[in-house]
């Protein structure tokens, strides 16, 4: 017998850990992707503390590796679990130029890569209701997806990588969302806005903006998560668009140009391709 199930990404991060005890709060079977074993033990001890009869598991997930993704995603489908709700909160921003086990730019592989990959691995097994929501970032206004964003050639600057991937992100939920379009399966992106997580102390989020700048705008992990949360329990019809505090978000429309997202497709479809 299927099992409608709600999976999130992330969810030992700040930020899916709020989303996560929603979730469960709200009687839904949560499925915890993470690839510590160790903190995804910690989170489901804890939920399991403080709701006894909750349908909680973990299931291991490095978007880092496609390997990894493919065990995941097979998971799902033996244990025939219908995924109602797929909450891709995890993310990555890397202090040093560094790469994935395929030889791609890690900021691109997890951010998004590994999320595109998951997202058409599980598409099978995908409610006829499903929703699916991505984690973008107001720093992708300062991204680019032209040239190969695979392997980039330009000087290693953290916060463009960074923009560059969360871009890249957008752009495949606008493709989701046209994908799904005269269908009930709903996808939208989410701006949580600058978030009190790992990312901001491990150093300044903005290149050379002061701390005393930045700090006024750093929110809360129940004030990022929110947005996320709002959606779970609503389903506005507009989607393929960025929510920010439960309402749409206008980004410039010329971030990127149907041309650039369309090599980029071509390549993101060539790489999947090539390596199942």
């Amino acid at each position: 017998m299927s099992s409608r199930i709600s999976i999130v990404t992330g969810a030992t991060g700040k930020i899916g850990r709020v989303i996560a005890e929603e979730v469960v709060r709200q009687g839904k079977h949560l499925v915890i992707a993470c690839r510590s074993l160790a903190k995804s033990k910690v989170l489901l001890d804890d939920l399991q503390s403080a709701f006894p009869h909750a349908s909680i598991e973990s299931i291991m997930l490095d978007l880092s590796d496609r390997r990894s993704i493919k065990r995941f995603a097979e998971t799902i489908e033996q244990k025939c679990y219908i995924v109602s709700e797929l909450v891709c909160a995890a993310g990555l921003l890397c202090q040093y130029e560094s790469q994935s086990k395929d030889d791609i730019d890690m900021s691109m592989t997890v951010n998004y890569l590994g999320n595109v990959r998951l997202i058409e691995s599980l598409q099978y097994s995908l409610a006829h209701d499903a929703k699916i929501i991505n984690m973008v970032s107001l720093a992708m206004r300062w991204g680019t997806i032209s040239g190969n964003p695979f392997l980039p050639d330009e000087r290693f600057n953290r916060f463009r990588r960074y923009a560059s991937s969360k871009l890249a992100l957008y752009a495949y939920t606008q493709h989701l969302a046209r994908k799904y379009d005269n269908t009930n399966i709903s996808v939208y992106a989410v701006d949580p806005g600058i978030v009190n997580t790992v990312m901001i102390t491990r150093g300044r989020w903005f290149e050379g903006i002061a701390d005393s700048l930045l700090s006024p705008f750093v929110r809360t992990p129940e004030k990022g998560a929110e947005t996320v949360l709002y959606l779970l329990s609503n389903r506005p019809q507009t989607t393929g668009v960025t929510y920010f505090d439960c309402q749409i978000k206008q980004f410039p429309s010329d971030m990127f140009t149907r041309e650039e997202w369309s090599q980029l497709w071509e390549s993101t479809q060539k790489y999947l391709t090539e390596n199942v």
